[in-house]
């Protein structure tokens, strides 16, 4: 198959939804939200889904979810981390020359080396050191560093600047202490410098999915034949995953993710995990009390996507009306948002708009300065 560019498809055939398929729910860039059974995508092939046994062709998908699926938490333990975000598991990991060879249950590697060079590696993760309580803050402050030399994180919390020499059952270092091997159960976690690694974007074609493990990652030139999700990660390393693993999928040629960063008035918060509906999402923007940001949006985008409510760790207590303004004026309302209620889900017209304002007004008492979330923001193209 060739590569996924901006008008990548889906084909999702006419099986049925019975013997046990799972159902998918897939929103176009109009906004418009179809259910299906997922059998294969390609380029060129056009959209087809399910319903009562007939095909029905749709064009541009930006959202595939799989339904009532709940998102899982980022990977706690034994995980890679890698630029973007990206993140796998792993059960085994060394360094052989400059390749990163992994063994990981999320996906399996399909080309020669079976793994990914190191210079595409960002963090790799075995677990909190002693006295981290909030391994989500933590981690995050990790893969803000920038370094000129490796860092080794000890399981006591000691960090240790060197260069990695060797990564198998032990690591082999060299630092301020001259050549030293350290036992990987006294490893929390090991930050490879990004000298020469350059800044990595995601191409146009790219997916951006999530599993049910919680690794997510992007994903080029993607196909799905015979149930296996074919295509590459982390700078061309070609893989493979079951698609009974897929929990979402996003196409980044066809839409744009909203976070703090591209929003005024917002600080971030130290963890990028948002709690709504008992799922774990790992972009949106957080709001403390009432409040307000906004986005500058681009000419070509045409709906707004999203879901929002009260954090279920950071908003417990809180109770308040969610709005989307624009120029002064209303979109959209809704009220007395809480726990209780559970999320929103958001879908509005933006076309021909140049800015967004995303607000919450809470309810006066306990949780007033409570936390409420705008997750899995899209803007489509």
């Amino acid at each position: 198959m060739k590569q996924l560019a901006g008008g990548i498809f889906l084909l999702l055939f006419s099986l049925g939804i019975s013997q046990g398929q799972e159902v998918f729910e897939v929103r176009g860039t109009d906004g418009k939200k179809t259910e299906g059974t997922l059998s294969s995508w390609g380029p060129n092939s056009g959209f087809t889904l399910a319903q009562d046994g007939k095909p029905v062709r749709l064009d541009n998908p930006t959202l595939l979810t799989r339904k009532d699926a709940r998102r899982p938490p980022p990977l706690a333990k034994n995980s890679l981390w890698f630029s973007r975000e990206d993140s796998l598991s792993f059960t085994k990991i060394e360094l052989v020359d400059d390749l990163l060879r992994l063994d990981s249950p999320d996906l399996e590697f399909t080309g020669k080396g079976a793994g990914v060079s190191v210079l595409e590696a960002r963090l790799a993760w075995w677990d909190k050191p002693q006295g981290i309580i909030d391994r989500g803050s933590y981690l995050s402050s990790l893969l803000k560093l920038s370094l000129k030399k490796d860092l080794l994180v000890l399981k006591n919390s000691d960090r240790l600047e060197g260069i990695l020499e060797t990564l198998e059952d032990q690591i082999g270092w060299e630092g301020a202490q001259g050549k030293v091997k350290y036992p990987i159960g006294r490893i929390s976690a090991l930050l490879f410098t990004q000298e020469g690694a350059g800044k990595k974007d995601a191409p146009a074609a790219a997916l951006w999915v999530c599993l049910k493990s919680g690794a997510r990652f992007h994903l080029e030139k993607s196909k799905l034949e015979k149930g296996m999700v074919h295509g590459e990660i982390a700078g061309g390393s070609p893989v493979r995953f079951p698609v009974e693993n897929l929990v979402e999928a996003t196409w980044m040629g066809s839409a744009r993710f909203l976070t703090s960063s591209d929003a005024t008035g917002v600080t971030p918060p130290e963890s990028r995990e948002f709690f709504l509906g008992g799922s774990c999402f790992t972009r949106g923007i957080a709001l403390k009390g009432s409040s307000s940001v906004k986005v500058v949006l681009e000419p070509m985008n045409k709906r707004f996507m999203a879901w929002l409510g009260m954090d279920e760790i950071h908003g417990r207590l809180g109770k308040g009306d969610f709005w989307v303004r624009s120029s002064g004026k209303e979109l959209g309302r809704w009220r007395d948002v809480s726990l209780e209620t559970g999320p929103v889900e958001v879908n509005l017209d933006v076309s021909g708009l140049k800015e967004l304002e995303l607000g919450v007004d809470m309810a006066p008492g306990l949780g007033a300065f409570q936390q409420g979330d705008w997750v899995n923001c899209l803007l489509t193209r």
